[in-house]
């Protein structure tokens, strides 16, 4: 959309599509995080989005009694990121990876960290990402690999950091 958070259609509200839920133990407190995205119902009549512009980042350190949503950096357009996927480093960082989202088109590709689970900060951004996955690994901090969704021709790029992305390399992927 031209205005940031602008979107056009119906809107059924609240938290419809939780895209993935990671538990933390930080120092003996389980920390719930909830990656709610947005869905949409094209079938409808008119455009209906499910969840709408609630989707994001949410967490809980009472066994989910309450949630507080967790700031993510805005995109280029000024919208919100949505999360699409959620891992807990060996060193207990947090890593967040995003969708585009299907309410305003953008946000897609970006991969956020954390190290006290408040603030958020911009660590890779997959070139031409539309969707990322992502996993890490159990014995060695900010390794990570990366499975993004493409908006180009390829389709599909796999990547992996071994220094939490100060560099990054592209794994060659082929589907038979």
């Amino acid at each position: 959309p031209v205005v940031a958070g602008a979107f056009t259609g119906n809107l059924v509200p609240g938290k419809q599509h939780i895209n993935d839920i990671k538990i933390r133990n930080n120092g003996g407190v389980s920390e719930i995080y909830v990656a709610a995205g947005d869905s949409f119902y094209g079938a409808a009549n008119a455009p209906t989005y499910l969840g709408g512009p609630g989707f994001g980042l949410f967490k809980s350190v009472n066994g989910g009694s309450t949630w507080t949503e967790v700031v993510l950096p805005l995109t280029a357009n000024g919208n919100r990121h949505c999360p699409n996927d959620i891992a807990i480093g060996s060193d207990n960082k947090i890593w967040v990876s995003t969708t585009n989202s299907v309410v305003y088109g953008d946000g897609g590709g970006k991969i956020f960290s954390s190290t006290d689970g408040a603030t958020f900060t911009l660590a890779h951004t997959v070139t031409n990402g539309d969707r990322t996955q992502i996993a890490t690994s159990a014995t060695v901090a900010d390794k990570v690999y990366v499975l993004a969704e493409l908006s180009t021709t390829e389709a599909v790029g796999l990547y992996k950091t071994t220094n939490g992305f100060t560099s990054s390399c592209w794994l060659p992927f082929s589907v038979q």
